[in-house]
């Protein structure tokens, strides 16, 4: 240990929150073994790139982390992993200062790096989560990761390929994580995964999603609960009965839509159609009036035609989605959608990309206002929004609130009633007393 206790090590972390847990736990791993943990703009003796390949954008800003760390720190051990890490390959680097570590043996980071620093082998408990460490400064909400990998093979993604099958966490497993993160006072938990739809599916004996999140919710009345992305053909009856009838489960669906034309669905190996997603979120809002629903679209897939565009443009519109994250298509070299003709020009993805942003903009402006004149709980985040100094958080709906108040509301569940919307900015009043300062 004591040959570790001024070695440096920093970790920069890209793309998913899955990615950024973790990163987490890497910097976890490295701390409890003894080393210094700093700022990747600081200096010191290992850097962890910690990359995403999910779109060519997330594999150049991977490509350019990486070039400027070895150009800037000569002396440095680089460390380049994640799922960029599966396809990286720079032969103008020095290679004897990269140690490359696959997405599938990130678990075994921490020991490869010792084999480089010292030699030998080194031993590291696999199961070593950040959890159990230490809490994480300047976070009101923590994310618990139930599952890793996917069975679905879309034609677009990856994923895949580079993480493996779907592997669920055990509950015994998850139920303990979370407990820990209670006790270390986190107000919020997400659920997150690769593909948390599929959690449980492959346990022994058997164990469904909505059965994990009820023995969650049972662990504590005074926490938030919220669920990531999940599919759509993943949300069932007892799924939404179990959001529906909790109070503290957050009436957000984040359903990942992908494209507004069923034709171009099923060339994405997507097993829903447009009619079908329309129907659930009309079912979700139906039993949950309140709910926000967000959804990620894909523009500029292989085959995707002005008609195709402008019927996925007019179904985001009817759907009304509260948020739509706008993603380009990008080639990925082994999946299925690479071989497809019908190459859309980066110009008019672009364009259409564009499009849906303002589309989406506008929507959530709409849900903001309709929501004005409502009591909502609101989690303040652990910093003041930078422009108006005013504290700031989310609602359960996810809308994003600004209110006047004291810093020790800061990592609090707060009441708040929604007064006024400019914009995309939401304000509220604390029901304590506290006033909004006027916008």
């Amino acid at each position: 240990m004591n040959q570790k206790k001024n070695i440096r090590v920093a970790v920069q972390n890209f793309g998913c929150k899955v990615n950024q847990l973790e990163g987490l736990k890497l910097s976890a791993q490295f701390s409890v073994r003894g080393y210094q943990l700093c700022g990747h703009d600081e200096n010191a003796d290992v850097y962890v790139v910690n990359t995403c390949t999910v779109t060519h954008n997330a594999d150049r800003t991977s490509d350019k982390a990486i070039r400027r760390t070895l150009r800037q720190n000569s002396n440095a051990v680089v460390v380049v992993t994640g799922c960029h890490a599966e396809s990286w390959n720079d032969p103008s680097l020095p290679r004897n200062r990269v140690l490359k570590i696959s997405q599938l043996k990130k678990e075994n980071l921490v020991a490869e790096v010792e084999k480089t620093l010292f030699g030998g082998t080194s031993e590291i408990l696999d199961t070593l989560d950040y959890h159990t460490i230490s809490p994480l400064p300047m976070r009101t909400k923590a994310y618990l990761k139930i599952q890793d990998g996917c069975d679905r093979f879309c034609t677009f993604c990856i994923i895949p390929f580079i993480r493996g099958r779907s592997r669920s966490k055990s509950a015994e497993q998850v139920l303990q994580e979370a407990q820990d993160l209670i006790q270390k006072g986190h107000k919020e938990i997400v659920i997150t995964g690769i593909c948390v739809g599929d959690y449980g599916h492959d346990l022994t004996p058997k164990k469904s999603l909505s059965d994990l999140i009820m023995d969650l919710l049972s662990l504590s009345p005074h926490v938030r609960w919220r669920l990531s992305s999940i599919d759509p053909c993943d949300v069932d009856e007892k799924l939404v009965q179990t959001i529906w009838t909790h109070p503290n489960f957050c009436k957000h669906f984040h359903l990942a839509l992908q494209h507004g034309s069923s034709r171009i669905l099923k060339k994405m190996g997507r097993d829903y159609t447009k009619q079908e997603f329309f129907v659930l979120c009309r079912e979700l809002r139906r039993r949950i009036p309140d709910a926000a629903i967000t959804t990620d679209v894909m523009v500029g897939f292989p085959g995707e035609t002005k008609e195709d565009f402008l019927e996925t443009y007019a179904f985001v519109e009817a759907t009304a989605f509260s948020k739509t994250h706008v993603f380009p298509y990008s080639e990925r070299k082994g999946t299925g959608a690479a071989k497809h003709v019908g190459k859309v020009p980066h110009h008019i993805k672009k364009e259409r990309e564009h499009m849906l942003l303002e589309l989406s903009k506008a929507l959530s402006i709409r849900f903001y206002a309709s929501c004005l004149g409502s009591r909502q709980e609101v989690l303040i985040e652990r910093s003041r929004e930078q422009e108006t100094g005013l504290l700031q958080g989310y609602t359960s709906n996810y809308i994003p609130v600004l209110m006047d108040g004291p810093d020790h509301l800061m990592g609090e569940l707060v009441s708040v009633f929604l007064e006024a919307a400019a914009g995309d900015k939401v304000y509220g009043r604390c029901l304590n007393g506290f006033l909004v300062k006027s916008s």
